[in-house]
């Protein structure tokens, strides 16, 4: 109940006028998080959608879009948004703040779904 219960203050939350972009954006990030965590992925995926165009910069968004693609099975489209984070090229890795650790995490969720699909996606 407590679960519902923030799902709805946060819905209500993301429609106030007066809240700025960035709030906005962490409002999307967190219900994503609640229908994550009540296996509703797809909803997840619109709210992290969501927070990622309110807030480009942001990488943790673009990571859970990834996150979301893997369990959503569409794999393609994750692999597009992972690639650039595979880059060896060490002026552009040195540029990225990203933890690494979350991308191998994600990189490595991706291999096992390609495989699950019987390899039909190419890992990025």
């Amino acid at each position: 109940r407590l679960a519902a219960d923030a799902r709805d203050w946060l819905a209500v939350a993301s429609e106030n006028s007066l809240t700025s972009p960035e709030y906005h954006a962490m409002i999307h990030s967190n219900l994503a998080q609640l229908y994550a965590d009540m296996n509703n992925i797809a909803r997840a995926y619109e709210h992290i959608s969501h927070a990622s165009r309110i807030a480009p910069e942001e990488e943790s968004y673009r990571l859970g879009k990834i996150d979301y693609l893997i369990r959503l099975d569409q794999l393609a489209e994750a692999g597009k948004l992972l690639a650039p984070y595979l880059e060896t090229d060490t002026k552009k890795a040195s540029a990225r703040t990203t933890n690494q650790d979350t991308v191998q995490r994600l990189k490595e969720r991706y291999r096992l779904a390609a495989e699950k699909m019987g390899g039909s996606q190419r890992s990025p």
